[in-house]
């Protein structure tokens, strides 16, 4: 930059030169970039093959945080999502971690055919699942069964999705929905250890001595003629037949409530916030996720009740929490 100083011009070579060092400061030399780039990569490529190959307990979790190293190495603006990606994970993490963990209660034995009495009582004697089956199913998987094994399985993915596009979008929605998405699991988790409870599908084999109406797991079955590799329980706990070798599952006889369910209702919250016709969306979507749980043999109507009871809890407690909090930092 010039400038003029007692009739003389005066080149600021300071201006003239911080922006340059500036950009020489923002792009490192190709070829560190280049290393950490293979070498992040590689550590990616060997964690997979970790998780491929060995019977390591959760050792998908190091997948994950191999990818989000690479992320954060190749694009370090990423650096800036690791907190957000790191609370949303651990709130999924955390809570299948002690899922796994809710059939080992004393009372389970005793417990896991009772959602199972109650609605057969609320609905004239017979299980929803039962007819909806009878009605439908013929032991041989149509269209339909898989379109609604797909609604079944877009809950591994659908969820994800919207919470990377409130990240985008909206951070303090996003906030929202991770305290939300953690008071619910809370709420879920204190269900499945004082209410252990066997799904449609197995509720015939726990429960022996009742004489409930013979209900098909929809899902693996339809995986199977698709050679999709997807590990589920299938027809018995102890002795089933499973497909494949990628495990989703940690607990069968967690359902009640349903976080099918809770986790698809309660997306209808920040849908609704950010557009109503978003909402709309989200909340068709949340009525065929129940309609393809109870066909599936997956979960009981009570299950669906107690787990949109508890997504619309979740959503108010932490807005109350947010608003708190916020409150007692702008005294």
């Amino acid at each position: 930059m010039r400038a003029t100083e007692g009739g003389r011009q005066v080149i600021d070579l300071r201006a003239d030169t911080a922006p340059r060092l500036r950009q020489g400061l923002d792009h490192e030399p190709f070829t560190t970039a280049h290393g950490k780039r293979v070498v992040v990569v590689g550590v990616a490529v060997l964690a997979v093959l970790v998780d491929a190959f060995t019977a390591i307990p959760h050792s998908w979790i190091v997948v994950a945080w191999a990818v989000l190293a690479a992320a954060i190495a190749v694009v370090p603006r990423v650096a800036s999502l690791t907190m957000p990606v790191i609370a949303y994970a651990g709130v999924w993490i955390g809570f299948n971690m002690m899922r796994a963990w809710a059939d080992g209660t004393p009372w389970a034995d005793q417990r896991l055919g009772f959602v199972a009495w109650l609605e057969r009582s609320l609905f004239g004697g017979t299980l929803p699942s039962a007819v909806m089956q009878e009605q439908a199913f013929d032991r041989v998987p149509n269209w339909y069964d898989y379109g609604w094994a797909a609604v079944y399985l877009s809950f591994f993915i659908v969820p994800h999705l919207v919470a990377i596009l409130l990240l985008w979008w909206c951070r303090s929605l996003f906030w929202r929905y991770v305290l939300a998405l953690a008071v619910l699991f809370a709420l879920a988790l204190a269900g499945f250890f004082a209410l252990p409870t066997a799904p449609p599908w197995l509720v015939t084999e726990v429960v022996p001595a009742a004489d409930f109406a013979h209900i098909v797991r929809v899902v693996p079955i339809a995986a199977t003629h698709l050679d999709l590799p997807i590990q589920l329980y299938h027809q018995g706990l102890r002795g089933s037949v499973v497909v494949s070798q990628v495990r989703i599952e940690p607990n069968p006889m967690a359902a009640m409530p349903s976080i099918h369910f809770a986790a698809t209702a309660l997306l209808l919250f920040p849908a609704w916030h950010l557009h109503r016709r978003l909402g709309l969306v989200a909340l068709v979507y949340t009525l065929l996720m129940g309609a393809a749980l109870v066909y599936l043999g997956e979960h009981y109507i009570l299950d669906l009740i107690v787990g949109g009871l508890f997504a619309a809890i979740s959503w108010i407690v932490a807005a109350r929490v947010l608003d708190r909090t916020q409150n007692g930092s702008n005294p």
